[in-house]
C-alpha cells in the first residue's frame, strides 16, 4: 500500500494494509480470484477494472500486473501498477455524446429531442447545473 493508492481509495495507507484486494474491487473475490490465478500461471497482463472508494464512489483504473516469484521460482504475490483512469473514460463518454449529438442533428431529429440530449449531457458534466430549454411556441407568445 501506498499514498498514491490510498489517495484513489479515499483512505489512509494504515487502513490499507493487510486488508485484502477483494475489499476494494467492484467484482468483489470472485474477480481477485481470477487475477491471481493468471498471476500464479506466471501471466503479465492489464485490464479494467472498478475499484470502491471508502465514500462508496466508484473508481475505474488500469491495472498492469506481474507475478513475483523468488529464486526459486516460487509465487509470493503479484506487482501492480493501479492508474486512475476516470478523467478518460469521462473524456470518452463526452466524445460519444457529442457524436450522438451530431448524429441527431445531421439526421434532422426533432430540435427537442436533440436539446435534450444536450441538457442531459450538461448535467452529466456539471452534477451541480441543472440545465433547461425553453422554446417557444409556434406563435412566439408561449413556451412549450
Amino acid at each position: 500500500a501506498n499514498g498514491r493508492m490510498a489517495d484513489i481509495l479515499g483512505m489512509p495507507v494504515r487502513a490499507l494494509v493487510g486488508r485484502p484486494a477483494a475489499d476494494f474491487a467492484l467484482g468483489g473475490e470472485a474477480e481477485v480470484a481470477s487475477v491471481m490465478a493468471r498471476r500464479r500461471a506466471g501471466l503479465s497482463d492489464a485490464c479494467e477494472a472498478t475499484l470502491r472508494r471508502a465514500d462508496g464512489r466508484a473508481v475505474p483504473v488500469r491495472v498492469h500486473g506481474s507475478p513475483l516469484r523468488d529464486d526459486a521460482g516460487v509465487f509470493g504475490g503479484c506487482l501492480a501498477l493501479v492508474t486512475d483512469i476516470t478523467e478518460s473514460k469521462s473524456a470518452e463518454r463526452l466524445v460519444r455524446r457529442q457524436a450522438e449529438v451530431l448524429r441527431m442533428i445531421a439526421t434532422g431529429r426533432a430540435l427537442r429531442d436533440t436539446l435534450g440530449v444536450v441538457m442531459s449531457l450538461v448535467e452529466q458534466e456539471a452534477p451541480d447545473v441543472l440545465a433547461s430549454v425553453m422554446v417557444p411556441e409556434g406563435d412566439g407568445r408561449r413556451l412549450q
